[in-house]
């Protein structure tokens, strides 16, 4: 995952605040929102269809699950735009008050350090914004494609995913090397 919001930091455009907001809401949000209702009404008739249209099934399952996961039964891979959604808001307000690219990697890698450490008590789709340090990950293309610190820049990528993987996947060592050769490949295509 942090590789689809590394790809999505790559073409993010710097905009006013207002305006860039509204685009967002405009391109992630109100999709999400959208496809969500239709999935949710698949569910419905899936459920109909089944026999099992209960109360619980019906609105106390799917509510939860959206709560936690922030997706609906049927729509799972919808959490990734809803978290994309968060991301793109948070870049847009840091970049407003001018903090340094390199400052948001440190900021994401230790707010997630600091949540895996205390149980991360956030919802899924709201943790996975620093627990994976995404908002590191998201805000990497600017320092490695167009900033001045882009040997720090991969090693932070590096460890980043690399205590993601050792945390929380169970992914092959080689999986992280492959994610650091990666990220150097595209800083020599950025140059």
């Amino acid at each position: 995952m942090p590789w689809f919001f590394y790809k999505s930091g790559l073409f993010f455009k710097v905009m006013p605040l207002r305006e860039g907001i509204e685009k967002d809401v405009r391109k992630l949000l109100i999709p999400f929102l959208k496809w969500s209702l239709i999935g949710y009404m698949l569910y419905l008739l899936l459920l109909l269809i089944e026999g099992n249209f209960t109360w619980r099934d019906c609105v106390a399952d799917p509510l939860k699950t959206f709560a936690i996961y922030g997706y609906i039964p049927l729509n799972v891979p919808a959490w990734f735009v809803l978290s994309l959604f968060f991301v793109r808001v948070i870049a847009r307000f840091l970049i407003q008050w001018r903090i340094p690219p390199v400052a948001v990697i440190v900021m994401g890698i230790a707010i997630g350090f600091v949540l895996h450490r205390t149980g991360n008590p956030l919802p899924f789709y709201c943790s996975v914004l620093p627990s994976l340090g995404i908002i590191a990950t998201f805000s990497l293309p600017e320092i490695i494609c167009y900033g001045r610190y882009s040997h720090i820049a991969v090693l932070l990528l590096s460890i980043t995913c690399a205590v993601f993987l050792m945390r929380r996947c169970p992914a092959p060592p080689s999986y992280v090397i492959a994610l650091s050769y990666s990220s150097a490949g595209i800083r020599s295509h950025c140059s």
